[in-house]
């Protein structure tokens, strides 16, 4: 039986368009929602901007108001096909076979980090493992759950961020805090709204 049954992924990017800009971090954390268990096998890796990719000039901008973050993600990239090789093949491992879905796949949002992994996966000669049929928006998710159609508030507040913003990691680790804590004040009825 499989412990994990889902991943929260982030990427941090060069620009928004999937098909022009490049990512240069992927981060991807295991976990399950039923039983909030949450792996430590994380996947954190950065990458060297893909020939043919390029900056957004308003994106290059906001990168250069973000502090420290941006020199930490280039001083650890590689190159591309071989971090995406290896999210891939991180992904795959432990894949929940007791599910016909696999791997859920989780972001926030879901319509930008499911298509750009997406187009790298293929521009590199491999199927996305996580069907996207079975890709969960973290913030629609959280609406519902709170029975609202605009953004979710947390009834005591929202968990504090623990890290770097735009450290795709910590956006991830503090993702799955969100979706636990949102989970715990609904479903579980922990906190009375």
């Amino acid at each position: 039986m499989n412990l994990y049954h889902d991943v929260m992924c982030d990427i941090e990017t060069t620009g928004t368009d999937y098909g022009r800009n490049a990512i240069i971090q992927i981060s991807g954390v295991k976990f399950d929602y039923e039983t909030e268990m949450v792996s430590e096998d994380f996947f954190d890796r950065c990458l060297h901007i893909h020939p043919g990719r390029e900056w957004d000039p308003d994106c290059r901008a906001w990168w250069t108001k973000q502090g420290p973050v941006l020199g930490q993600i280039q001083a650890r990239a590689e190159d591309p096909h071989t971090v995406i090789r290896d999210f891939y093949n991180w992904l795959l491992k432990d894949w929940p076979n007791d599910r016909p879905e696999g791997m859920q796949f989780w972001s926030k949002p879901s319509s930008f980090d499911h298509p750009f992994l997406s187009n790298y996966f293929k521009m590199f000669g491999y199927d996305m493992p996580c069907h996207y049929r079975y890709v969960r928006d973290l913030n629609s998710f959280m609406a519902g759950l709170r029975g609202t159609t605009t953004h979710p508030e947390f009834v005591n507040g929202e968990p504090e961020f623990q890290g770097d913003e735009h450290n795709a990691l910590h956006d991830v680790l503090h993702q799955i805090r969100l979706l636990f804590a949102m989970k715990n004040q609904t479903v579980r009825a922990e906190i009375v709204a």
